[in-house]
Order: C-alpha cells, then structure tokens, then sequence
C-alpha cells in the first residue's frame, strides 16, 4: 500500500537519520522513529509508517542499521543485533 506524507515530515525523517548517523555512526530505527513521531503527532501518521520510511532513508544512505526498543538511550557499537546495509554489486 502506498502512503503520502508531507514534505515536512519527510524532512524531518531525513535530517533525524543524518544525526544519528553522525552522532553514534548507527541508526536505531525504532528510537528514532518514535522520536519522530512524538514530535509530529499533528501529522496523523502511524509509527509503523515513520518506521518503514526512516528504514528506508537509512538504506539510501547506506548506514548500519539496529533494531532495538529496549528503554536504555544508551547504545554501544558492537553490542546487540546490528544490521549492516550492504551496496548491491
């Protein structure tokens, strides 16, 4: 199913993704996404949709990617289940 969101939130989601990748070299989807979304609640936008496009942001720009809603804000390289996103040859 395709959605449309606004060019606002997509800005947002883009400019979230590029500060965690240079924060911590990783985006953790989950916690970056639902940062997201609190802060554009006015959007009527699912969490999952926010979801799937900040994933798909991080893919474009080739980041190591984890998935991790655990309650700590305090991620360590090299610790839990990352996912690194690899150029197609």
């Amino acid at each position: 199913m395709r959605f449309s969101i606004s060019s606002e939130l997509q800005s947002h989601i883009l400019a979230a993704t590029r500060e965690a990748m240079v924060e911590s070299g990783i985006v953790n989807v989950p916690r970056v996404a639902n940062r997201i979304h609190r802060a554009n609640l006015h959007e009527n936008v699912a969490l999952e949709d926010i979801e799937l496009r900040q994933l798909q942001a991080a893919q474009m720009f080739r980041a190591a990617i984890v998935f991790d809603r655990g309650d700590s804000m305090d991620f360590l390289p090299g610790i839990g289940a990352i996912l690194t996103v690899m150029p197609e040859q």
